[in-house]
């Protein structure tokens, strides 16, 4: 009783202030009510696990559905150094985690029903060394892990639904030694490993069902010595593998469905000496 009287303090003192939502601190945390049934939570300073609901000045309980943005005190992002966020989480929102320069571990609780991590999340988090993707997960937005220098670790819980990497989610990882594309992702975006240079392990779960391979997705992978690519796959599009310079291995599965190669996708490839083309090929770009 006594810490519901304090938030509801709290939000009064704040309330005049915000004109479509109710805004709480608590332990260091700001949580945001915007009155459709939907709690967001911004993380506050210490390490810390955050809670799974609230119960706001109306007497309800709400869940925390969503992981954002909000502008905290000065000081209170750099001193952040880990996080579990809490299974009711849906969304990880955009650029939700700039600013937070020292955090290094980035945790689940288990049976997590996150769904979307959107645009710039974790966008040049120096400090991230490793991240594992809950299996509820479906799509990795628009460079959300970019530039995230010190990252050597990216995998995927056992039964992922992600089905979308997109353009330069992963791209600038310089310290990623190997990735394991789950057999649900249909599409790897644009520049999505691009510049991944200790990339040297690349690997697709059986049963892949990916389709489209895009335009300078493993652009300069320096380290990448072998790729199998999937029977499923119908495009492996422009500068898919350009400056691949260790590439000596190049197979496709069979009962390949490629059918478009496109212009300069093996371009600097200069350990690859021989391919050979599945005949469902027709265009060469």
């Amino acid at each position: 009783m006594k810490k519901i009287a304090m938030i509801a303090s709290v939000i009064t003192l704040l309330a005049p202030e915000i004109a479509s939502c109710a805004q709480i601190i608590l332990d260091g945390d700001c949580y945001e009510n915007d009155g459709g049934g939907n709690v967001s939570v911004a993380p506050g300073a210490k390490a810390h696990s955050c809670p799974r609901s609230i119960v706001f000045m109306d007497g309800e309980v709400y869940e925390v559905r969503i992981l954002i943005r909000a502008n905290m005190p000065n000081g209170v992002e750099s001193s952040l150094q880990s996080i579990c966020i809490p299974c009711s989480i849906e969304t990880i929102d955009r650029c939700c985690l700039e600013g937070y320069e020292n955090l290094s571990i980035v945790a689940f609780e288990s049976d997590s029903q996150l769904r979307t991590i959107k645009k710039f999340a974790f966008w040049d988090r120096h400090s991230l060394a490793s991240i594992c993707i809950p299996a509820s997960v479906d799509r990795l937005g628009l460079k959300c892990f970019e530039c995230c220098s010190k990252l050597g670790s990216v995998t995927f819980e056992l039964g992922s639904q992600l089905t979308i990497m997109k353009q330069f989610a992963l791209s600038g990882c310089r310290f990623l030694p190997s990735i394991c594309v789950p057999a649900s992702v249909e599409r790897v975006g644009k520049e999505c490993f691009f510049d991944c240079r200790s990339l040297s392990n690349l690997t697709f779960e059986p049963d892949s069902q990916l389709g489209t391979i895009e335009d300078y997705a493993f652009d300069r992978c320096e380290l990448l010595e072998s790729i199998c690519v999937p029977a499923s796959v119908e495009t492996i599009s422009e500068g898919c593998f350009r400056g691949c310079y260790s590439l000596s291995s190049l197979m496709f599965e069979p009962g390949s469905q490629v059918r478009l190669i496109g212009d300069y996708a093996f371009n600097c490839c200069s350990s690859l000496t021989s391919i050979c083309i599945p005949s469902s090929v027709e265009v060469i770009g």
